[in-house]
């Protein structure tokens, strides 16, 4: 009995191999330039706004923690959309659009 289900493993691995594809000898070489990302604006989770100046905006992880009720929610992955996108608190590198960091604290004009 043993046999045959060695025989049988051995049958299916070596069904499953892979096959080889030969390269075409006339093609040219592709150059793999990356595309630009789209650059858009994006919204913040929760901004402050200045009571006594209110052309300043102030976001970030700092912010969303001191505004909201619950901060431990903002490390829940599994909580309510209400507490915000940890996507607004990233930072992306505009050319190929990979993160390089997070947003503690951001003032705008």
């Amino acid at each position: 009995m043993r046999i045959i289900i060695f025989i049988a493993m051995m049958a299916l691995a070596a069904s499953t191999t892979r096959a080889e594809i030969k390269a075409q000898a006339n093609t040219r070489p592709v150059l793999s330039i990356p595309a630009k990302p789209e650059l858009g604006v994006t919204t913040t989770n929760q901004v402050h706004l200045s009571r006594k100046h209110p052309h300043i905006i102030c976001s970030g992880i700092a912010v969303q923690t001191v505004t909201t009720r619950n901060p431990l929610q903002l490390i829940n992955p599994f909580a309510p959309a209400a507490y915000g996108s940890g996507e607004a608190n990233t930072l992306r590198n505009p050319l190929s659009g990979r993160p390089e960091g997070l947003k503690l604290f951001s003032i705008g004009f």
